[in-house]
């Protein structure tokens, strides 16, 4: 999540200050066991997943909408748009007439990759590896430039998400704020 110069980061980050004071109340904090403050623990950390998932989203979006920009106006081609030119859902139909497909332009089948490409974002639903990376690879992310390790705070982050979506506060372990708030600070220096 480093990127500590940017105002969407930092945007981010006053957000989740926002939260943790509205949810982490001297009350949460005294008895945080308590079903009342595991629900304000809870709400706090569904509120900052979503945060993070929203970030990662609005960068991609905004990584291929100005590289395309740059390619239709300037025919500067980079990695973003060649991953999203290459990008594709839609399988090869066998009836397809090859002829059609290869009148399509170059600019045109990005544009249509560029689409469905925005409409897996909005479908998007987790900043887990399996949520994020195929969004990352297809604007042309370096993973070689990662410590793979970081990919693992994110995925526990998800995980600890999705039991709260999913499972009973009765059927779970508690939620510590401490250990919440350390893995928050883990997840914001990946």
């Amino acid at each position: 999540m480093r990127k500590n110069n940017s105002i969407l980061y930092n945007k981010m980050l006053k957000n989740i200050q926002s939260l943790k004071s509205q949810f982490c109340t001297p009350t949460v904090l005294s008895d945080p066991i308590s079903q009342s403050s595991q629900w304000f623990i809870d709400s706090y950390l569904f509120l900052v997943h979503a945060e993070f998932e929203s970030y990662i989203e609005t960068i991609v979006l905004n990584k291929i909408e100005k590289d395309l920009s740059d390619f239709m106006t300037k025919n500067k081609l980079t990695m973003a748009v060649a991953c999203c030119a290459s990008y594709s859902d839609i399988p090869h139909h066998p009836s397809q007439d090859i002829n059609s497909l290869a009148k399509n332009s170059f600019k045109t089948i990005l544009n249509e990759n560029v689409a469905r490409f925005r409409e897996a974002v909005k479908l998007n639903n987790g900043i887990k590896q399996n949520n994020i990376v195929p969004l990352l690879a297809k604007v042309g992310f370096n993973f070689d430039a990662v410590d793979h390790t970081e990919f693992l705070e994110v995925d526990n982050f998800g995980q600890v998400r999705g039991d709260i979506a999913h499972k009973s506060i009765g059927i779970r372990t508690p939620i510590t704020i401490s250990d919440e708030e350390l893995r928050i600070q883990r997840l914001l220096k990946v």
